[in-house]
C-alpha cells in the first residue's frame, strides 16, 4: 500500500509482495530535462518479456511450479548484460489475461516475447516454450522438452541458449547457467517464493516453512537463502515478527547467500536495502548496491534500490537516472513509478511528477493510496481544495485523513484539520510518526515537528530516508535542532553538500 508521501519503508522496501496483489491490473536526465513517461524510446531489438508460463498440470496447486519456472527463466536471461529483460512485476501483470502479444510488447516496450507452458506429473516435467517477434507476430523459435524433474535446470539453460542464438546476441562472456540443487529442494524453493508473492500479509509463515524445508535438504543452495532473507525482512517490515530480530534474520540469510554465491544481484540488493532503510549506513548501502548492479546491471530491484539510496543522499540527478533505467525494465511497477515521481518532485519538476502520479492512478485506480500521491502534490502546490476532492476518491480512511490534516489547515478549517490529525495519531502513530512530523512542520509548529521526528528516529521509521529532500520540512531548516538531527542520523554532510548545489532548499 502506498501509504503517505514518504511512508516508504512500511510497504515499499519489499515490493514483490504487493506486485502480486495487483497482477491482474496491468538514459540519464543529468544534462537535459527528462522525457515524459509516455515518450518511451522504440523497443531495442535485444529486449524481451517472459510472460507467465501456463500451468498445464492436472493439479491447479502446481501453479507455483509454472510460475517459478517462468521467474527463474526471467532471472536467468536478466543476467545477460546485452539483453534487456522486463522484470517480474510488469511481466506478471498480464497473468491470466488473453492479451494480444503485440499490445503486451508495446506496453512493456520490448521487441520479443517468450511464452510457454509447464506440465508436471510425478517425477516428469514437460516444458513448451516459444519466442515471438512482437512487431510481426512471427514465431522465431519453439521447442518442447519432456524430461525427468532433475533435468529441469538443463531445460532452462537450453532455453536461455536458444534465445541468445536466435536473437544473435554477441556475448562478452558465457551464457549464464541455472544454479542446480536437489529437485525436491528446488520445488520447495519455488513453492516458498510463490507463497510469499501470493499469500496474505498476515500469513507468510508458509513461505518461510517451504524455504526452510528446501534449505534442510540443500543447506548450500544460495538462491533459497536469498529468498529467505527477503521474506524475513519483509515480515519484520510488515510487523508480523519483531523488526530488529526479523531484520537480523534477513541480513544473515542474504549474507549466507552471498557467501555461497557472490554473484547474486538480488542478494546484494537485499543487503543494500537493509543497510539503507534499517542501518542508515548510507555510504555502505551505496557501495553495496553498486556491487548489485555490477552483477545485475538490468536488475529492476537493484536499480530501484540505487535510485532510492541516491535520493536519500541528495544525489537527485543520479537518482533520476537509476529510476528511469528501472522503468525501462519494469514499466508497470507501481513502486518504481512512484519513486520516479517523487524524484521529479524533489527536483521541483512538479509537472513531470504529476504526470507520473496520474499514470499510477490510471493504472491502479482501485488501489488504496492510488489517489493520495496526487492529492499530496496538490497540497504542496497550494491547491488544497483540489487535494481534498482527489483524496475523497481513495478507499483508505487513514490516507484521506492524512491529506485532510494538511489541506484543511491550509483552508483555515482548523477544527476539522485537528480532527484529521488526531485520527492519524490514534490509528497509526507507531508507523506514521514521520508523516505526523511533516504535518506539524507544514503548520509551522516546529516543537511538535521535532518531537515526532525524534520519535521517528527511535522507531527506525523509513521516512527518515527522505529527510534532506523533503520540501514539507523546509520550515525546520533554520532551526538549530535541524542539523543536530541530521548529525544523529548521519545525513549532515549530505545535507550540506545538497545545499551547496542550490537544489535542496525551497524555503
Amino acid at each position: 500500500l502506498a501509504l503517505g508521501y514518504f511512508a516508504i519503508d512500511k510497504f515499499v522496501l519489499d515490493p514483490g509482495r504487493d506486485q502480486a496483489e495487483i497482477a491482474a491490473a496491468v538514459e540519464s536526465a543529468t544534462q537535459a530535462a527528462p522525457a515524459p513517461v509516455e515518450d518511451v524510446p522504440a523497443s531495442p531489438d535485444r529486449s524481451i518479456a517472459v510472460l507467465p508460463f501456463v500451468n498445464m498440470s492436472s493439479d491447479p496447486e502446481q501453479e507455483y511450479f509454472s510460475d517459478g519456472i517462468t521467474e527463474e527463466l526471467l532471472n536467468l536471461l536478466a543476467k545477460i548484460p546485452e539483453l534487456r529483460v522486463t522484470s517480474r512485476s510488469s511481466a506478471f501483470s498480464f497473468k491470466g489475461q488473453a492479451s494480444d502479444i503485440r499490445s503486451v510488447a508495446q506496453k512493456l516496450n520490448v521487441a520479443h516475447v517468450l511464452e510457454g507452458s509447464v506440465r508436471k506429473a510425478g517425477n516428469r516435467v514437460r516444458v513448451t516454450a516459444q519466442l515471438i517477434e512482437a512487431r510481426s507476430d512471427v514465431h522465431m523459435w519453439s521447442e518442447t522438452y519432456e524430461r525427468e524433474l532433475d533435468d529441469v535446470f538443463a531445460i532452462q539453460d537450453d532455453i536461455a541458449r536458444e534465445v541468445v542464438t536466435v536473437l544473435q546476441i554477441q556475448l562478452l562472456g558465457e551464457v549464464p547457467l541455472v544454479a542446480e540443487t536437489d529437485p525436491e529442494a528446488y520445488s520447495l524453493y519455488l513453492e516458498g517464493k510463490h507463497l510469499f508473492f501470493n499469500a496474505e500479509r498476515e500469513d507468510t509463515r508458509a513461505a518461510v516453512d517451504a524455504l526452510r524445508r528446501a534449505l534442510a535438504i540443500d543447506p548450500d543452495y544460495a538462491p533459497a537463502w536469498a529468498a529467505l532473507g527477503r521474506v524475513q525482512r519483509a515480515r519484520a517490515n510488515w510487523g508480523e515478527i519483531d523488526l530488529r530480530e526479523g531484520t537480523e534474520e534477513g541480513r544473515q540469510a542474504v549474507l549466507r547467500a552471498l557467501e555461497l554465491d557472490d554473484t547474486l544481484a538480488d542478494a546484494w540488493a537485499g543487503l543494500a536495502r537493509i543497510q539503507w532503510v534499517y542501518d542508515w549506513d548510507w555510504d555502505r548501502a551505496a557501495g553495496t548496491v553498486k556491487t548489485a548492479l555490477m552483477h545485475g546491471p538490468n536488475d529492476a530491484q537493484a536499480l530501484w534500490t540505487a535510485a532510492t539510496i541516491a535520493m536519500t543522499q541528495g544525489h537527485l540527478d543520479a537518482a533520476l537516472d537509476y529510476g528511469q533505467r528501472a522503468l525501462q525494465v519494469d514499466p508497470l511497477d507501481p513502486f518504481v513509478l512512484r519513486s520516479v515521481a517523487l524524484i521529479h518532485l524533489q527536483r521541483d519538476e512538479f509537472a513531470l511528477s504529476q504526470q507520473v502520479f496520474e499514470k499510477l492512478r490510471e493504472l491502479y485506480p482501485d488501489r488504496e493510496g492510488s489517489h493520495i500521491n496526487v492529492a499530496y502534490l496538490l497540497v504542496m502546490q497550494g491547491r488544497p481544495e483540489e487535494a481534498l476532492a482527489v483524496a475523497a476518491a481513495d478507499s483508505s480512511e487513514l490516507m484521506r485523513n492524512l491529506v485532510g490534516a494538511m489541506a484543511l489547515h491550509e483552508l483555515k478549517r482548523y477544527e476539522e484539520a485537528d480532527r484529521s490529525l488526531q485520527y492519524v495519531i490514534d490509528h497509526a502513530a507507531d508507523w506514521l510518526a514521520y508523516q505526523v512530523a511533516e504535518i506539524y512542520a507544514q503548520r509551522g509548529e516546529a516543537d511538535a515537528a521535532f518531537e515526532w521526528l525524534e520519535t521517528a528516529v527511535v522507531l527506525r521509521d523509513g521516512g527518515i530516508t527522505y529527510l534532506i529532500v523533503d520540501q514539507l520540512l523546509d520550515s525546520l531548516h533554520a532551526d538549530p535542532r535541524w542539523e543536530a538531527l541530521l548529525l544523529k542520523v548521519g545525513l549532515l554532510d549530505a545535507w550540506r553538500a545538497l545545499q551547496a548545489t542550490g537544489q535542496g532548499d525551497a524555503s
